[in-house]
């Protein structure tokens, strides 16, 4: 049994489906989340990391993703690092335990995308979980990398050589996915220094959203206008 400090992730599961195509069917998995972990709340003091647990509740072998897309935290040594996000990912077979810290980032690595950080409803950011069934032979890179197979899904940036996983879910596979928040116990300087860097490229990000899309309306409306005077030439 579960201890009170304890979760199991479960998001809403739905029982499995088939899809009936024109000449085959094959089953839809439900999201069902068969990792454990330890605390139940991710509560991260700018002291000192916390500590975090992971374990394999699943009968079968699972390829496990965790993910940070934070402007205030990492996991600490993570295998993938890219801007705002670190993560780590991993063979787990059933009952196997994956045990790792999330600490402060004091500052972003180069490279890092305003598209996560429009991802983010503050600085603490998400923490993302995601397995499937796997029959991967090994943990290496290049096996998790791949080449985009229907065992892989992964792949990565590849216009760099962060190793940073895209996660994709894939309901042919028995799998889980669930994203949920990180906490910060208190402030500092530097969480203070960070919310207002954060708020700064949150705010430039916005307003260029804003215009791009000021531009195409306007440049709709002058190809809706060419189009109606060149209607109304008479031949």
């Amino acid at each position: 049994m579960s201890s009170l400090n304890t979760a199991i992730i479960k998001p809403d599961p739905m029982e499995m489906t088939f899809y009936y195509g024109d000449d085959y069917n094959f089953p839809i998995h439900a999201n069902l989340m068969k990792m454990e972990m330890t605390p139940k709340n991710l509560t991260i003091s700018p002291n000192s990391p916390l500590q975090v647990s992971l374990k394999n509740l699943a009968k079968k072998r699972q390829e496990l993703v965790v993910q940070l897309n934070s402007f205030l935290f990492k996991i600490q040594r993570p295998r993938a690092f890219k801007g705002t996000k670190s993560q780590i990912y991993c063979i787990m077979e059933p009952g196997e335990t994956l045990n790792f810290r999330i600490e402060m980032m004091k500052e972003t690595r180069p490279g890092f995308l305003e598209s996560d950080v429009l991802a983010m409803a503050n600085t603490e950011g998400i923490f993302t979980i995601f397995h499937q069934t796997t029959s991967k032979k090994d943990d290496s890179d290049m096996t998790w990398i791949g080449t985009g197979s229907r065992d892989s899904p992964h792949n990565t940036d590849k216009e760099s050589s962060d190793r940073i996983i895209k996660i994709s879910v894939n309901a042919d596979f028995e799998h889980g996915f669930s994203e949920q928040p990180l906490f910060l116990e208190s402030d500092s300087e530097l969480t203070k220094k960070r919310k207002q860097q954060f708020d700064v490229i949150l705010k430039n990000e916005k307003i260029r959203i804003e215009n791009e899309e000021k531009e195409k309306e306007k440049a709709d409306k002058e190809k809706n206008e060419k189009k109606k005077r060149h209607n109304c030439v008479v031949m």
